[in-house]
């Protein structure tokens, strides 16, 4: 198994999407509320660096690098950790880790995609393809590549290349640690004899809801209401309709376009009213109602896994890329360290060609 090296190419999008399209997942979630805020206006980037939008920041064998660029880059990276709310004080650290981290990324990925260059390192347009099927195929259920695209203002010709580039130093990687041994057999099955406890996996469930909403501060008659809506849901579940319909068209929850599925929680991730009632029911039993700080709930848990230690059998894989890329990754390192040493980069102030050094 390769280790990627990745800058802010296709697997940003991958990871928004979670954020983005995670819905009424977010507010169930305990302390992931802040998922359902959208980011402040542009204008709001006051804190973001300022000066000539173009001064290059970075230049990498004639690949340049503007403020305007990196600024860009920076701006996703905190919408995508959802911290865009941050008060300046908190923020500006987080601007400095994260601007260090591109810089260093960004001469990373120049020297090793100019060396795929010279080697003539191709992907095919079939192949890009198929990369493009695995991102969508790893999207949500309900959630789309477009939603994705459309908040950051991308298109899918940007990602494609993203893509392309990502497979290419894939592959030149590959040339690299052609000569590292395979780990063997032995070797995966002593490291997970070594450290069961490591593969210790808790127990989970998979559970869809109704929501009727009802904040705290209405008045009783309209709570009353509302409980007696979801009431009249739970019934109507019980009398056998179909769950997923009556999502669609009852719950208050952006979920309901999925028919109200939330997805797979172990415990203390979920509001705790909400969570004892999953995790004490059956699978497929429609309990009573549910009252939280979102409303009432009509929920049903789809699947429970139990926790325990994960088979050797399913650890396996997972302990094979573990261990591979443990092999691998002093060779990628050295390898891109030379390509770096021998770049001719030119950094247009001196702060940020420490900082990037140390990034490295």
């Amino acid at each position: 198994m390769i280790k990627r090296v990745r800058t802010c190419g296709a697997w940003v999008y991958v990871a928004a999407v979670a954020v983005i399209l995670a819905g009424c997942r977010g507010k169930v979630a305990k302390d992931h509320s802040d998922e359902q805020k959208s980011p402040p206006p542009r204008e709001g980037e006051h804190v973001m660096e300022q000066g000539d939008q173009e001064f290059v920041v970075v230049e990498v064998n004639g690949m340049t690098l503007t403020r305007s660029d990196l600024n860009e880059k920076v701006w996703r990276y905190i919408v995508l950790q959802n911290e865009s709310d941050l008060p300046p004080e908190k923020l500006l650290p987080k601007i400095a880790r994260y601007r260090k981290k591109i810089i260093s990324s960004f001469v990373t990925q120049k020297v090793v995609l100019q060396e795929a260059d010279r080697k003539s390192i191709s992907v095919s347009e079939e192949t890009v393809d198929a990369a493009l099927s695995r991102l969508k195929s790893k999207l949500p259920k309900g959630g789309t590549l477009q939603d994705v695209l459309d908040k950051y203002n991308k298109s899918e010709a940007a990602i494609r290349d993203d893509l392309r580039d990502e497979l290419r130093i894939t592959r030149l990687m590959g040339t690299v640690t052609a000569d590292v041994e395979e780990v063997t057999d032995e070797e995966i099955r002593a490291f997970y004899e070594k450290d069961k406890a490591a593969f210790k996996v808790p127990e989970r469930i998979r559970v869809r809801h109704i929501l009727i909403d009802c904040p705290a501060d209405v008045p009783d008659d309209i709570r009353s209401q509302r409980r007696r809506k979801a009431e009249s849901c739970r019934e109507r579940l019980l009398a056998g309709e179909e769950f997923a319909e009556l999502a669609a068209k009852m719950s208050d929850c952006p979920s309901a376009r999925t028919g109200g599925e939330l997805g797979t929680f172990p415990r203390g991730k979920l509001i705790p009213a909400f969570e004892e009632a999953a995790f004490s029911r059956g699978v497929k039993e429609i309990g009573d109602v549910v009252e939280t700080s979102l409303g009432f709930h009509v929920l049903e848990v789809l699947e429970r896994q139990e926790g325990g230690i994960m088979p050797y059998d399913e650890a396996r894989d997972l302990v094979a890329v573990f261990l591979n890329e443990q092999k691998s990754s002093p060779v990628i390192r050295e390898y891109i360290g030379r390509l770096r040493a021998e770049a001719d980069v030119k950094y247009g102030l001196e702060s940020d060609r420490l900082a990037a050094d140390a990034e490295r």
